[in-house]
């Protein structure tokens, strides 16, 4: 009885699986047949908000400021306000001493990135502006990155969200692997999600209209506040534009023990947003038809690339149990499949790396894989189970 059930589990698990594989390998597809081209044309200047929450972000802080005086837009098209959240450090006397406007929050007990995001936009004037560009504390954004999104702004877009990268790739193994990944999730999966006219999820640097902020505000605040506005603005049929030519760098952790606090939290965020939004989404989405918000349901509901690999291989490993130990002939035929699944998946992989450039550290990282997975599938596990549901505290990157 056991074993049949590891078998029924197995096959369940593998359609489960197929699915979101064959969704990823659309979107690589589509990814790769239109190469990304820099767009040219006149557009006007549009005027910017950019708002930087902080929360003890002194020793990254600078170089935000920095990339921020060194984009290509006339300085009297933006200014940047640095919000200090409940901060215990100099993170307001490093804004200042850049010539950033700050505001302090000093509200303890309502913590929380959405929180201070909602506060600051309910205190200032979006009159001056037409966008509000949001990044994170410890980003360095490209010399276009203002010109990029005015352009996609201007041509109707409510909502952009720029490439995300990684500013510290070549640190060590661990974060080359994070670059790999993340060049898989942005450079193929979400530019492919574009070229396909879907929307795609607020990451880091995004920029909103100031008309789509008036009419909707600000009301996200759960663990993962960012997934959770973009499923707000699905929800009314408005969905992110992705501008791939333009990026926005930040520090990432470089080894487990930095990473596990932001990536459990990043889990169990995932699993309060599918519970709460993305699956009342995707009901909608099936009602009204929509294919887009059917998508973006997904985007929140579907495992990582990592948890998919993994999961894939212990199904792979269950039918050859159930086999050994019942010796039923159909069963090689579903494990042979599902080995070509997980061929699949490393294709992707591949494609991720070859893009990503094939750098000795990147080469180096790619024995980190098997541990690494595991590691991610763990994080899942422990986020569905409950672990993780916490307010916002500012990520362990060492002292970098």
């Amino acid at each position: 009885m056991i074993v049949w059930a590891i078998y029924l589990i197995a096959v369940l698990v593998l359609a489960w699986i197929v699915l979101f594989t064959a969704r990823w390998l659309v979107f690589l597809v589509a990814a790769l047949a239109r190469p990304t081209h820099a767009e040219q044309g006149d557009f006007p200047l549009l005027r910017f908000l950019v708002l930087i929450p902080a929360h003890n972000e002194e020793r990254f802080l600078a170089n935000t400021l920095e990339s921020l005086k060194k984009v290509d837009y006339p300085e009297t098209h933006f200014r940047v306000m640095v919000l200090a959240d409940n901060c215990t450090d100099r993170t307001a006397e490093v804004a200042r001493s850049l010539e950033a406007t700050v505001l302090e929050r000093d509200e303890p007990e309502n913590p929380g990135k959405g929180q201070a995001i909602a506060w600051a936009l309910s205190g200032i004037s979006l009159d001056p502006y037409d966008a509000v560009s949001i990044i994170d504390s410890d980003s360095v954004v490209s010399e276009n990155y203002l010109k990029v999104m005015a352009r996609h702004l201007y041509r109707g877009a409510g909502a952009v969200q720029p490439c995300h990268g990684i500013s510290n790739p070549d640190e060590n193994a661990f974060t080359g692997l994070f670059a790999i990944t993340n060049t898989m999730k942005n450079k193929l999966h979400l530019r492919g999600k574009a070229v396909c006219g879907l929307g795609v999820p607020f990451l880091n640097g995004y920029a909103l209209s100031t008309s789509l902020l008036k009419e909707v505000g600000w009301s996200a605040f759960g663990i993962t506040e960012d997934t959770e506005y973009a499923l707000q603005l699905a929800w009314r049929g408005i969905f992110v534009d992705f501008a791939v030519e333009a990026e926005v760098s930040s520090v990432k952790a470089t080894n487990f023990s930095e990473a596990y606090g932001q990536r459990l939290r990043w889990s169990a965020g995932q699993v309060e947003d599918t519970r709460r939004l993305a699956l009342p989404l995707l009901g909608r989405a099936l009602r009204q038809g929509s294919l887009r918000m059917l998508d973006s349901a997904l985007e929140v509901i579907s495992p990582s690339y990592s948890v998919m690999s993994a999961v894939t291989a212990a199904a792979i490993v269950a039918l050859l149990v159930v086999h050994a130990l019942t010796g039923m002939e159909p069963i090689l035929p579903l494990a042979v499949a599902a080995a070509i699944l997980l061929g699949l998946q490393a294709a992707f992989f591949a494609a991720g790396v070859i893009r990503n450039g094939l750098t000795v550290n990147s080469l180096v990282s790619l024995a980190l894989i098997p541990v690494f997975v595991v590691w991610r599938a763990a994080i899942a596990a422990a986020g569905l189970a409950g672990a993780g549901r916490k307010s916002w505290k500012r990520a362990d990157r060492g002292d970098r």
